[in-house]
């Protein structure tokens, strides 16, 4: 996921800032690696 490219909602942003579970904080890390979408990052959604 190209962060320039990505803009982020009021909502994923306060669902991230206030995520305090380090699984899924480490999910996220993982998926962001591949991901072409916040929503393949957050929801695990390919598009």
């Amino acid at each position: 996921m190209r962060p320039s490219t990505q803009r982020v909602g009021e909502a994923a942003r306060q669902r991230i800032l206030t995520c305090t579970d380090l699984a899924t904080l480490y999910r996220w890390f993982d998926r962001s690696l591949n991901a072409t979408s916040l929503s393949e990052v957050l929801d695990g959604l390919a598009q």
